[in-house]
This record gives C-alpha cells, structure tokens and sequence, in this order.
C-alpha cells in the first residue's frame, strides 16, 4: 500500500469510525426512550381498565405524547446530524477517487500557489497537501489560522476542525487542572474507550483525587476512590497506582513520598495522554504527517557532515534553520557517491566551478574565491578569517 493510500485510508476510516459509532450511541438511546415510552402507554392502558379517574388517565396521556414528541424531535436533530456526515463522507469518498484516478506525479508547488490551485500541482495533490498544513496547524494549536486556510481553499470535508476543536476546550481544562470536560469526553465514548483497553478515564480520576487530598477534601478524596480508583485494583498494572494513591492519605502534601504527585507537570502528563488517547479513538496518526514527510525528504538529503558546524551548507536544507531542527533526529543518508559544495556560494565544484585549495586546507569553489578577489584583491577564508593573495591558491584535483 502506497502512502497517498495509507493517507486516504485514514481520511475514510476517522469519518466511518465516527458515523457508525454515532449511530449505534443513538439507537440505544432510542431504544431505551422508546422503551420507558411504550411502557408508559401499556401501564395506562392497564389503568383505565381499573377504577382510574378520567383526569387522572388525560394527565398520564399527556405525560406519554410529549415524551414521544421529545423523541420525534431528538429523532430528527441526530437524523439531520448524520445527513450532514454521510454528506461529507461522500465528499472524501469521491476525492478518493479523483486521487486514484489521477496519474500525474506529485510535484513540488512553489509557496504562492497554496492558496491558489498550482496549474503544475493536479487539484488532488494540492488539496492533499493543504489537508496536511491545517492538520499541522490544528494539532500545535492553531486553530484561527486553520479555520481561515481550510475556509480560503474550500477544503472543510477534507478535516477533522469540530474534533480539534472540542480536544482543545479539553486540553485547556486539563491545564487548569479541571477534570471535569475530560469525565465528560469519557462517558460519552466509555464503550469505544473500554473497547480499546484505555485506562485514560483511570488517571483522570486519579489526578481528581490527588487534587482533591491536595485541597484538603480527604472525604470527596475518599469517596472518588471508592467508586472510581477501588475497582480497578483487580488490575495487575493498575494496583501499584491505587495502592499509591491510598498512602497518600496518610502523608503530608508536601512530603518526599507524596509531592511529586501533586506536581503540575502531572497534568501535562495527562494532556499528552489525552491527546494519544483521543487519535487512537477516532483512527487518527499520533503525530503531524507533515512532519513526517519532511523528515522522510530530509532523511535523504542529510548526510554525516550535516551534523558538524564547520560542514555546513547555505544551500542545504538539513543544515539551516528552520528544517534542521526536525533534521535532528533523522538517520543520515547512506550515499555511494558524493559531490564537493562551495562553503561560500553554495554551488557545487565541478567544470569551470573547480575546486581550489588554500595554504590552511580549506577548499573552497573558484569562481567564489576569483568574485572576492576582484572585490578585495585578495581571498578571505571563511572558516578561519584569514587574508590571502589568490595566486597562493592552487588548483585541487580529486582522484
């Protein structure tokens, strides 16, 4: 399977997962409203055979008819809900396509053309490429940004913007230390969470009950591990972490046993899993494929003498900012043949570009060396400072 697949496979199943799952949520919901409704009406019908007043069966009547008004109506929102996903499931499944189709290899389009359709770029490659830079933008944060780009290009069934968004109110209130939006996020995807063997809601509620011995509220504390912390202590890897949680009742907050966990680098923690808990849900890679793609070119360009500073190359991006931070951590390429670059321009030295030594080693291309002695009347080395006349140069041959 070829990356732009693997790419479309990850843009059909997020939106699939998502719908199906809505689905089944909303048909328990009915079932169990129409249920409690139909039960109702049978628990009537069984009144009025009895000595039952006339008021007493219109009131219980009346009770019925709006509970199913309030269902036909619950009914038509998640209906008009699921329309608007089947609609842009459509939309992605026919870009899917037009990509299948299209032949023409992808190239690089220059930076003007990203708002702007590229008639060099096929229309599929370009889009393809600006769901990766709003994907970019929405996972560091970006969010206006994003909104403003996908909105410019008309790309809005081709994200995941309403589900960055609403990780976003999470993630702020895990920074303010409030739970309460990620319990929230838990209850409404405990079958999928449970489904995956997730023990995201498990340090949530951990963290609630260190929050709550660290304000003092040792019953609150108490009573959150008794519903929440005590059942899963039956678990292998989680009983090392109840059995923690319990002895910190019996320490002070600020003791070497105990205040690490009342650190606020606990909560980061807890943004970061839930940030991996939330792609893992909805199908989604961990990390920017932006990136990804750009370590995977910069992994081909960068060799060993990238990762030395006297090495470095005006011309190559593995060794200038800002692609060189993300060459870091890239392995080097493993190249049979190699060529010699000017340090000062840049180009490579070959033809009338040849290479020309200095008395202190260094190498550097003649046409550089020749542009700064018309300008100077003598030759500077950039690595060492030093001022020398260009007839001390000799031509360099490399066997």
């Amino acid at each position: 399977m070829s990356v732009q697949e693997r790419l479309d496979g990850i843009l059909l199943r997020s939106l699939h997962d998502d719908l199906t799952q809505h689905f089944k949520s909303i048909q328990r919901t009915f079932e169990k409203q129409l249920q409690a409704a139909t039960d109702a009406v049978v628990a009537l019908a069984r009144d009025s055979t009895a000595s039952s007043s006339p008021a007493h069966a219109s009131a219980q009547l009346s009770v019925a008819i709006e509970r199913l008004h309030k269902i036909r109506n619950a009914f038509a929102e998640a209906s008009k809900h699921e329309q608007a996903m089947v609609s842009q499931l459509s939309h992605r499944i026919e870009f899917v396509k037009r990509a299948e189709a299209c032949t023409q290899p992808l190239v690089q389009p220059c930076a003007s053309s990203l708002c702007s359709a590229d008639p060099s770029l096929p229309l599929t490659h370009h889009q393809r490429l600006l769901r990766l830079v709003v994907d970019y933008l929405l996972r560091r944060g970006y969010y206006e940004s994003a909104s403003l780009l996908t909105s410019a290009v008309g790309i809005e069934h081709f994200v995941e913007t309403p589900l960055f968004h609403t990780s976003a109110h999470i993630i702020h209130a895990l920074r303010d230390q409030d739970p309460q939006p990620a319990l929230r996020w838990c209850q409404r995807n405990h079958s999928r969470l449970k489904k995956l063997g997730s023990t995201f809601e498990f340090q949530v509620r951990l963290r609630q009950f260190y929050a709550l011995v660290g304000a003092g509220e040792s019953m609150d504390a108490l009573l959150v591990a008794r519903e929440h912390l005590a059942p899963h202590a039956s678990r292998p890897s989680l009983l090392q972490a109840v059995q923690a949680a319990m002895g910190a009742l019996a320490f002070p907050v600020d003791s070497p046993q105990t205040k690490h966990q009342f650190a606020r680098e606990r909560w980061h923690e807890l943004v970061e899993a839930f940030s991996a808990e939330m792609f893992r849900l909805h199908s989604l890679p961990t990390g920017s494929v932006l990136c990804t793609f750009l370590q995977a070119g910069l992994a081909a360009l960068r060799v060993n003498a990238c990762s030395e500073q006297q090495s470095r190359q005006l011309s190559c991006p593995t060794c200038n900012a800002p692609l060189s931070i993300l060459a870091m951590r890239v392995p080097s390429a493993d190249r049979l043949t190699s060529r010699l670059i000017c340090p000062i321009s840049g180009t490579s030295m070959h033809g009338d570009n040849y290479p020309m030594a200095l008395p202190n080693g260094h190498v550097y291309g003649v046409k550089a060396l020749e542009e700064m002695n018309e300008r100077g009347g003598h030759v500077t080395c950039t690595a060492t400072g030093a001022d020398l006349a260009l007839s001390e140069c000799p031509k360099l041959f490399v066997v």
